[in-house]
């Protein structure tokens, strides 16, 4: 497999984090690499974990009491240790593959991936950016062009995407100023300044869901601010 899949588990929420490793856990369990990063998980979460993902060299978890935010943690998981696979594949707790067949979806979606050409796939949505924020990328982001600036920001959710590994490295990405909210837009205009492909995709793939499985309907859970 020439993915790398990292996921986000949150608080005491080990229903949404069940529905989110047991598809994972059968690509895990069929020698995919998987990457865990435990913001305040509670102990209903951690024994799920235990159970669904037994250790190996393949698994990563890292934990934070008191939690340290998404893109903290999550550049953790990228900085670990070397990403050795093409492909870097991002879950939110509340995300979830969909398909009865986690093996071949994740075969579909790396062919998927390749045949497009794509640098990122992933549910496309837009975003107005303020001046402050273009001002604040001209400021901090080395990719920014601002010749190439739009009032809205294409990009990918960020429950849920998957992107060339290389991306990760060339960008060190995430922004280290990034915390919690707003990284998805940013991602989203790094693609598009830097001349990288940014493909829709959500087969197969439940993201920020709902019970019912319906797409951006899960609930804001704990710590929220502004977007950067």
């Amino acid at each position: 497999m020439s993915t790398t899949i990292c996921c986000l588990l949150y608080g005491d929420y080990a229903k949404l984090a069940d529905r989110c490793l047991r598809p994972i856990s059968e690509l895990y369990n069929n020698g995919v690499e998987v990457r865990l990063g435990c913001n305040e998980i509670s102990q209903d979460t951690e024994d799920l974990i235990n159970k669904l993902l037994p250790p190996s060299e393949r698994l990563t978890v890292i934990k934070h009491n008191p939690q340290v935010y998404k893109y903290p943690i999550m550049r953790e998981l990228f900085n670990v240790k070397p990403i050795t696979t093409d492909k870097v594949m991002w879950f939110d707790d509340d995300s979830f593959i969909k398909d009865t067949n986690p093996i071949g979806w994740l075969n579909s979606t790396q062919e998927f991936m390749d045949n497009t050409k794509a640098n990122m796939i992933g549910s496309l949505y837009y975003m107005p950016v303020s001046h402050k924020q273009q001002q604040w990328r001209r400021l901090h982001c080395s990719w920014f062009k601002p010749e190439l600036h739009k009032s809205k920001a294409c990009f990918a959710t960020g429950g849920w995407w998957t992107i060339k590994s290389e991306v990760i490295t060339k960008y060190d990405w995430p922004h280290p100023m990034l915390k919690h909210r707003g990284g998805d837009v940013l991602l989203g205009e790094l693609m598009s300044h830097a001349g990288l492909k940014l493909v829709r995709y959500n087969t197969g793939i439940g993201i920020n869901s709902d019970s019912e499985g319906k797409e951006s309907q899960s609930k804001r859970r704990g710590y929220d601010e502004p977007p950067i």
